[in-house]
């Protein structure tokens, strides 16, 4: 933030103010639909702004109001804490997984520390990024290394396809759902 404000000053910028990535969108939104925000809006009295990137989840609440003329007037009303991260929890869901795929090869089953587990979303953030992007492969393997004396022994491997790939994080996280659905 602070090197942001710094190179609009060295730019010679004269005006600057900094939003949030959901009010960013959401002015976004306003600006290519302002010839219609007064019907679109009309029985709309609150929106909810949800930025789901890669590593963070924001959320901008924004009361709707008009004015004598009609004309919407709005005001941002509450902001998310950042307690959610969004790309996180993709990569968790996915180490769960192979964790769960890992332990029903292992003897006695697998349970990973918090480290190992950190590890091992690490490696599933990295699939998921090769999985999902243009040219993906079919599938790309996810392989944990043991640990103490068992560094090669301990070694496990697992495959995750593109399509469970994109069907857990895709359709997990983001359904494809009516507008009418709660």
């Amino acid at each position: 933030r602070a090197l942001t404000l710094e190179a609009a000053k060295l730019a010679g910028l004269p005006t600057l103010r900094l939003v949030e990535e959901p009010q960013a969108a959401f002015h976004d939104f306003l600006h290519r639909h302002r010839d219609e925000l007064q019907t679109q809006l009309a029985h709309t009295r609150r929106i909810l702004v949800v930025d789901v990137g890669g590593g963070t989840t924001d959320f901008s609440l924004i009361d709707v109001a008009f004015d004598e003329s009609g004309e919407p007037q709005f005001t941002r009303s509450g902001v998310g804490n950042h307690l959610i991260l969004g790309g996180d929890n993709m990569d968790l869901a996915l180490a769960h997984l192979v964790e769960t795929r890992m332990a029903s090869g292992a003897e006695g089953g697998m349970l990973l520390s918090a480290a190992r587990l950190s590890q091992l979303m690490e490696r599933c953030r990295a699939a998921k990024e090769v999985l999902l992007s243009s040219e993906a492969p079919e599938k790309a393997t996810v392989t944990l290394l043991g640990s103490g004396s068992r560094l090669i022994g301990g070694t496990r491997s697992v495959d995750l396809t593109r399509e469970e790939v994109a069907t857990m994080v895709v359709d997990g996280f983001f359904p494809l759902v009516a507008a009418s659905d709660t």
